[in-house]
Order: C-alpha cells, then structure tokens, then sequence
C-alpha cells in the first residue's frame, strides 16, 4: 500500500478510510444485514399496484471478518449476550441475533 500526504485537501467525505486487522490473529468472521426501505416510492398512492412499491432487494449480506477478542465483550460470560448491540467503525450498528459456534 502507498500513501500520499496532501495537506491542502480538506474534503474528507470522499476521502475512502481503511481498517486493518492483524494477520495470525485467529480472526473471526461475521455476516452483516443491512436492511434498505421496503417501499421504493417516497409516496404511495391509492391506485399503485402493491408488488410495483415493494423494494425485493432490500437486504444486503456481507461477509467480514472480525476480531476475535470480541468475545470478552460479553461481560465475563462464555458466549455472546444475544440482542447485545456492537458498532462496526464506520459501517454500522449491528444486533448480535445468532451465535454459531
């Protein structure tokens, strides 16, 4: 990877930020859901036709590895508390909803 320094750029909504895990770290890995609007249209009318308002992709899985001292998050418990909330750095907020160990 090469980086480049620019002092004067000061946009940093296009700037692409990365995060790193270390390499041997015996890293988990998570799927994450992330849900989009159900209805397509900003305004349902009385004479649209239901199956034209419905988003059908609306769900979006995506693999991603973690890690694996995530597991002490738990408060001194064995496994994961279920519906425990956790904050993926700059991605998003996610519900623990099933363990598969």
């Amino acid at each position: 990877m090469t980086a480049e320094y620019l002092p004067e750029d000061k946009d940093f909504k296009k700037t692409k930020k990365i995060t790193w895990l270390a390499n041997n770290t015996n890293l988990l890995v998570a799927t994450l859901s992330e849900f989009d609007h159900l209805i397509k249209t900003p305004k349902v009318e009385e004479n649209d036709k239901f199956e034209d308002l419905v988003n059908e992709k609306s769900v979006f899985e995506s693999k991603v590895y973690i890690d694996s001292h995530i597991r002490t998050l738990s408060k001194g418990m064995k496994f994961f508390i279920l519906d425990q909330f956790l904050q993926f750095e700059r991605r998003c907020y996610a519900r623990i909803d099933k363990i598969t160990l």
